[in-house]
């Protein structure tokens, strides 16, 4: 039945496939760099907001590449005569609408 090879997606179709584009071979631990191609460096987040996604996705190869300075500087915080040093995760909600203008 047609309807039931569309159901599954493409890119989830080859990603199944044992001789697909998207598995590792020949006893190497990479993927065909033809077919996938992994952004290794973040200058972005810090190194233990990394380490999770490293783990699971990255295979260990994700670098942290932030400026130090920039990265950091929001991880201490006193309080009183304490120093408290923390990784701050902020998450921010945007909310967007379309509004429509008669002509």
């Amino acid at each position: 039945m047609l309807f039931a090879f569309v159901a599954v997606s493409l890119l989830k179709r080859l990603m199944d496939s044992p001789k697909g584009p998207y598995v590792k071979r020949d006893g190497k631990d990479k993927f065909n760099p033809n077919f996938v191609t992994k952004l290794l460096q973040s200058f972005r987040s810090h190194p233990n907001i990394l380490k999770l996604p490293n783990e699971l996705f990255y295979d260990g190869e994700l670098l942290a590449c932030a400026n130090k300075h920039e990265r950091e500087k929001f991880c201490k915080w006193k309080v009183n005569f304490f120093v408290l040093t923390i990784v701050l995760i902020v998450f921010y909600a945007w909310v967007n609408y379309y509004e429509h203008t008669e002509w």
